[in-house]
């Protein structure tokens, strides 16, 4: 198969969208749009903003632990870095001390999504770390505690808190029911090992040998209970936590496990050099369908052939394609989710991908530790 995959034509960019003067100043642009750009007045991160309008969507717990995982790992912080994580951890922490632990308050019946208590956990713990915080990181182990009993309860992680009250009223989908991305936990399970919780270690461990079926031939992830389609999305996170593990744990097999599934991905990559939100193919993947553009998965697919050290053909053209779709927000530039929505929206995970993204590709000193990526 070519490792170009056709799209249908896409609309006009609107306005504001650049090509950065110089690709190595867009990680520092990126990187203030998001302290600046996506942070609420409570402290909360946001999942985007409105390229039009300029006005924030809904305030986003997992998000907000990514954020912190972000801050966390940077080499040095300014004093509006410090700030900007207090009031993001203070608002996770009055969060779960009142008893929410929801993925998003009052929506979806208030369901709980193992996967954004995990990114909020990691969150919590490597910022309190970093700022020397404890009830920063007690926070973030308990949420990771309770993550361990699941799995050694079941032997694997559900999407939706196995003991929640009230599960989710959306349809079944990747979010809802799928298996293999949850082994990014892995990440909080580690570090709450790291910081005195026990069994995390081993319990990652059984985390990571709940997904190996979930494995096809090719190297892709079934990432949802329905056979047929795989959304990149899922599979590329189930990707970043098989590489945590592999570089935690000096573990070669998972290792091969997330290259195998990364070069997968890149027989998808679309004419543009964007990556598509699902792929369809039939048994003999003789015929493909794919979703339409979404740039936290190209992000994601550079960060990680970086990380994993591969050399696609295409590479160069993702990476342009993440450069010339950087939308200008004032002074800032952050990432658009779908490039070719009819509301264009600048998106904080993307834009957070996109920065230790672009970081890999243009700065030789960046290191990116297995406990810094979000």
């Amino acid at each position: 198969m070519s490792n170009s995959v056709s799209q249908t034509q896409t609309r006009d960019m609107p306005a504001g969208t650049v090509i950065a003067s110089s690709l190595h100043e867009l990680p520092t642009r990126l990187r203030d749009w998001i302290l600046s750009q996506s942070q609420g007045p409570d402290g909360a991160f946001h999942a985007w903003r409105d390229a039009h309008t300029g006005a924030l969507a809904f305030a986003y717990p997992e998000i907000t632990g990514y954020a912190l995982t972000y801050l966390a790992g940077r080499q040095s912080l300014s004093s509006m870095e410090v700030k900007a994580g207090h009031r993001a951890a203070n608002w996770l922490v009055s969060r779960l001390a009142r008893g929410d632990y929801s993925a998003r308050s009052g929506w979806d019946d208030d369901a709980i999504y193992n996967f954004d208590l995990a990114m909020i956990s990691s969150g919590l713990i490597t910022f309190g770390k970093r700022v020397e915080n404890d009830v920063y990181v007690a926070s973030g182990i308990s949420l990771a505690d309770d993550i361990r009993r699941q799995v050694d309860s079941l032997g694997y992680l559900p999407a939706i808190k196995s003991d929640a009250m009230v599960p989710t009223g959306r349809d079944v989908s990747w979010s809802t029911a799928g298996r293999a991305h949850m082994v990014k936990a892995v990440q909080c399970l580690l570090l709450a090992e790291d910081c005195g919780m026990s069994g995390g270690r081993d319990s990652a461990n059984r985390l990571v040998h709940s997904i190996h079926s979930l494995q096809g031939q090719d190297g892709s992830f079934r990432t949802q209970p329905f056979i047929g389609q795989t959304m990149l999305h899922p599979h590329l996170y189930t990707v970043e936590g098989l590489w945590m593990w592999s570089i935690a744990q000096d573990d070669d097999a998972a290792m091969i496990r997330a290259r195998k599934a990364l070069l997968w991905a890149w027989d998808y990559q679309l004419q543009s050099g964007g990556f598509p939100r699902y792929i369809v193919t039939d048994s003999d993947r003789n015929s493909v369908l794919v979703g339409r553009e979404q740039m936290d998965l190209t992000a994601q697919t550079i960060r990680m052939t970086r990380l994993i050290g591969i050399c696609p053909p295409g590479f160069d053209r993702a990476v342009s394609r993440v450069s010339e779709l950087g939308h200008r927000d004032g002074r800032f530039v952050a990432l658009p989710y779908q490039p070719d929505a009819s509301v264009l929206h600048l998106n904080t995970w993307s834009t957070l991908f996109g920065v230790q993204a672009l970081e890999l590709v243009h700065n030789k000193e960046y290191v990116l530790p297995w406990t810094a990526l979000v």
